[in-house]
């Protein structure tokens, strides 16, 4: 109690904790599960004392929350280990899932850049760790949560500042 907070893992058969990582692991938070790897994605999360984007219910300005570094967890050793690979996407859900692209471990994702205003749509391989973008919206920035793909009909629907906007796009065939 008196060390702050640190990152446990408990085996649910034997109902045993386990401290996981280096003791200046506090700032370790848990965001997802990576079913194709079988491991948890932990990011080290610090705030930001910039504004953000203003709250629709009352427009008042609060920290807010910025990631820095990525880590795997090995459920079964506790291993930490620093992610190669793109993992913006996996670092955006929120209310749901990525949407799947129909095939094992592919993914629908949109990976915004803030700074340039724009936004990149495409697939991202969750096992690969890699986003192969097909279309880029400039002058619009949005993330994956906020968006749906009809694959078969080639559209892109999103919604932003409060419209649903659709955009259609190409899928070339895969190789």
């Amino acid at each position: 109690e008196n060390d702050g907070p640190s990152l446990i893992r408990i085996d649910l058969q034997t109902d045993r904790e386990y401290k996981s990582g280096p003791e200046e692991s506090s700032n370790l938070v848990p965001k997802a599960y990576i079913s194709a790897l079988g491991k948890f994605l932990l990011a080290e999360e610090y705030y930001d004392d910039g504004p953000e984007e203003p709250d629709e219910s009352d427009g008042a300005e609060t920290p807010s929350r910025a990631s820095s570094s990525c880590y795997f967890l090995d459920p079964e050793t506790g291993r930490i280990s620093t992610t190669m690979g793109e993992v913006r996407p996996l670092l955006q859900q929120t209310f749901r899932l990525l949407q799947s692209a129909g095939k094992a471990n592919e993914y629908w994702a949109a990976i915004p850049d803030r700074r340039r205003n724009e936004t990149e749509v495409g697939k991202y391989d969750a096992r690969l760790l890699r986003f192969k973008p097909l279309i880029r919206l400039p002058k619009i920035a949005f993330d994956s949560m906020d968006m749906w793909v009809d694959g078969a009909g080639s559209k892109l629907y999103f919604v932003y500042n409060g419209h649903l906007l659709s955009v259609p796009f190409a899928d070339p065939p895969h190789r």
